[in-house]
C-alpha cells in the first residue's frame, strides 16, 4: 500500500480548494504495509479476508514501529465515514473511535460537496498524531466496509528492521470478534 504523509498538513487544513492533488502529490508515495494494534484485529485480517486456497495459513508479526512511520488505515471505514457521512449521524461514532480531534477533518468534509475535498481532508487526518494515538487505545470493535471486524486498522511504511520484530507465529484457531460498537452501514448516507 501506499504511504504519502502531506507536507505542512497545517497549512493544507485551511486551504480552500484542498484536493487530492495537495495531500498525494505525484511522486512522493513510499510502500507501507497494513497492520493492526491489536491482536484479535490482526487474527481477523489474517484469517478471514485473507484466505486462500493456495495461501491458507495466516501468520501474525508483532513488531515495534515509530510513531512518525504510522498512519490510520482508513479504507475499510474512515475514508468512506468521511465521504458518506454527516454530522448528525457520524460525528459521535468517529469521536469514540478516533478522539475529539477527528472532528477538525470531518466537520469541513461533511460542509463540502467535493469528494476529493472530501479524501483529502481524511488523508490529513490519518496522519494526524492525536488522532493515531486516540485511535491505537480503540475497544470498541468496528464493523466496516466488505463485513471487516476490528478495533483498529494501520498503515506502516517499510522497511522494518529486523530488531522491531517482538514475535512471528500462526494462529491455531480463529477466534470471532465480539458483536460490533459502531457499523458503519448505521452512522453513513448510503450513496446512490
Amino acid at each position: 500500500m501506499s504511504w504519502e504523509k502531506p507536507t505542512d498538513p497545517e497549512r493544507l487544513l485551511r486551504k480552500v480548494d484542498l484536493s487530492k492533488d495537495d495531500t498525494r502529490p505525484h511522486g512522493s508515495a513510499q510502500v507501507g504495509i497494513c497492520t493492526c494494534g491489536d491482536e484479535s484485529s490482526a487474527a481477523f485480517y489474517a484469517w478471514d479476508p485473507n484466505l486462500y486456497r493456495e495461501n491458507d495459513t495466516p501468520v501474525l508479526i508483532e513488531f515495534e514501529a515509530d510513531e512518525p512511520v504510522i498512519a490510520i488505515d482508513g479504507r475499510d471505514f474512515l475514508y468512506t465515514a468521511f465521504q458518506f457521512g454527516n454530522c448528525r449521524k457520524t460525528s459521535d461514532a468517529l469521536r469514540k473511535l478516533f478522539g475529539p480531534n477527528i472532528l477538525f477533518y470531518a466537520q469541513p468534509a461533511w460542509d463540502s460537496m467535493d469528494h476529493d475535498k472530501r479524501i483529502a481532508l481524511c488523508d490529513l487526518a490519518i496522519y494526524d498524531r492525536d488522532v493515531i494515538q486516540y485511535y491505537y487505545q480503540n475497544k470498541l470493535v468496528i464493523a466496516g466496509r466488505l463485513s471487516t471486524k476490528f478495533r483498529n486498522s494501520f498503515k506502516i511504511r517499510l522497511p522494518i528492521g529486523p530488531s522491531s520484530i517482538i514475535r512471528v507465529w500462526i494462529p491455531t484457531a480463529f477466534s470471532e470478534l465480539p458483536p460490533a460498537d459502531v457499523n458503519l452501514s448505521d452512522i453513513i448516507d448510503q450513496p446512490s
